[in-house]
Protein backbone atom coordinates (compact mmCIF):
# COMPACT_ATOMS: atom_id res chain seq x y z
CA UNK A 1 0.00 0.00 0.00
CA UNK A 2 1.37 3.65 -0.78
CA UNK A 3 1.60 6.17 1.38
CA UNK A 4 -1.21 7.85 -0.59
CA UNK A 5 -3.38 5.55 -0.92
CA UNK A 6 -2.72 4.46 2.73
CA UNK A 7 -3.84 7.87 3.78
CA UNK A 8 -6.11 8.55 1.22
CA UNK A 9 -9.64 7.54 3.34
CA UNK A 10 -8.56 8.96 6.22
CA UNK A 11 -8.50 12.70 4.69
CA UNK A 12 -11.26 12.38 2.70
CA UNK A 13 -13.31 11.07 5.24
CA UNK A 14 -11.83 14.43 7.21
CA UNK A 15 -13.08 16.45 4.03
CA UNK A 16 -16.55 14.87 3.82
CA UNK A 17 -16.51 15.99 7.53
CA UNK A 18 -15.82 19.58 7.21
CA UNK A 19 -17.79 20.32 4.51
CA UNK A 20 -20.52 18.76 6.52
CA UNK A 21 -20.24 21.34 9.12
CA UNK A 22 -19.72 24.01 6.69
CA UNK A 23 -23.19 23.11 4.75
CA UNK A 24 -25.21 23.05 7.97
CA UNK A 25 -23.64 26.27 8.69
CA UNK A 26 -21.72 24.86 12.15
CA UNK A 27 -19.02 27.59 12.35
CA UNK A 28 -18.04 26.05 15.94
CA UNK A 29 -17.51 22.12 14.53
CA UNK A 30 -15.68 23.63 11.54
CA UNK A 31 -13.18 25.99 13.81
CA UNK A 32 -12.87 22.67 16.21
CA UNK A 33 -11.18 20.88 13.40
CA UNK A 34 -7.87 23.23 13.55
CA UNK A 35 -5.26 23.16 16.21
CA UNK A 36 -5.47 25.63 19.23
CA UNK A 37 -2.94 26.98 17.84
CA UNK A 38 -3.35 27.12 13.81
CA UNK A 39 -3.68 30.39 11.74
CA UNK A 40 -5.99 30.55 8.34
CA UNK A 41 -4.59 32.97 5.82
CA UNK A 42 -7.27 33.95 3.87
CA UNK A 43 -6.18 36.07 0.68
CA UNK A 44 -8.52 38.76 1.59
CA UNK A 45 -9.10 38.98 4.87
CA UNK A 46 -7.08 39.51 7.98
CA UNK A 47 -5.47 36.11 9.58
CA UNK A 48 -7.82 34.11 11.97
CA UNK A 49 -5.76 33.40 14.89
CA UNK A 50 -7.05 30.46 16.98
CA UNK A 51 -10.04 28.93 17.13
CA UNK A 52 -12.41 31.87 18.16
CA UNK A 53 -11.31 33.82 15.53
CA UNK A 54 -11.43 30.66 12.84
CA UNK A 55 -15.06 30.37 13.61
CA UNK A 56 -15.78 33.78 13.49
CA UNK A 57 -14.39 33.93 9.89
CA UNK A 58 -16.58 30.96 8.80
CA UNK A 59 -19.54 31.86 10.65
CA UNK A 60 -19.23 35.76 8.28
CA UNK A 61 -18.61 33.68 5.52
CA UNK A 62 -21.72 31.23 6.04
CA UNK A 63 -24.00 34.60 6.91
CA UNK A 64 -22.48 36.08 3.57
CA UNK A 65 -23.98 33.55 1.72
CA UNK A 66 -21.37 30.74 0.77
CA UNK A 67 -22.67 27.61 0.77
CA UNK A 68 -22.14 23.91 -1.11
CA UNK A 69 -18.72 23.59 -0.17
CA UNK A 70 -16.70 20.88 -1.41
CA UNK A 71 -13.18 19.74 -0.58
CA UNK A 72 -11.59 17.21 -2.69
CA UNK A 73 -8.15 15.51 -3.05
CA UNK A 74 -7.24 16.02 -7.04
CA UNK A 75 -3.56 14.32 -7.64
CA UNK A 76 -1.02 16.57 -10.08
CA UNK A 77 2.23 14.80 -11.11
CA UNK A 78 1.83 12.19 -8.35
CA UNK A 79 1.16 14.81 -6.16
CA UNK A 80 -2.20 14.99 -4.56
CA UNK A 81 -3.65 18.52 -2.96
CA UNK A 82 -6.33 20.04 -1.67
CA UNK A 83 -8.84 21.61 -3.87
CA UNK A 84 -12.29 23.47 -2.65
CA UNK A 85 -14.95 24.86 -4.38
CA UNK A 86 -18.65 26.25 -3.00
CA UNK A 87 -21.31 28.36 -4.53
CA UNK A 88 -23.08 31.80 -3.68
CA UNK A 89 -26.49 31.91 -2.30
CA UNK A 90 -27.14 35.48 -3.57
CA UNK A 91 -26.37 33.53 -7.16
CA UNK A 92 -28.09 30.63 -7.03
CA UNK A 93 -26.15 28.02 -9.38
CA UNK A 94 -22.67 30.53 -9.31
CA UNK A 95 -19.53 29.25 -8.49
CA UNK A 96 -17.34 30.68 -5.62
CA UNK A 97 -13.92 29.60 -6.10
CA UNK A 98 -12.12 29.74 -2.28
CA UNK A 99 -8.50 31.22 -2.88
CA UNK A 100 -5.96 30.03 -0.79
CA UNK A 101 -3.70 27.50 0.29
CA UNK A 102 -4.34 24.63 2.59
CA UNK A 103 -0.84 24.18 5.18
CA UNK A 104 -0.15 21.29 7.10
CA UNK A 105 2.51 19.39 8.49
Amino acid sequence: MTPTSRYEADVTAAYKTWDAAFDSGDAKAIAASYAADAELLPPTHTIAKGPAEIEKFFDDLIKGGVKSHALKLVEAGGHREPRNHAESQSKPGQSVQPKGKHISS
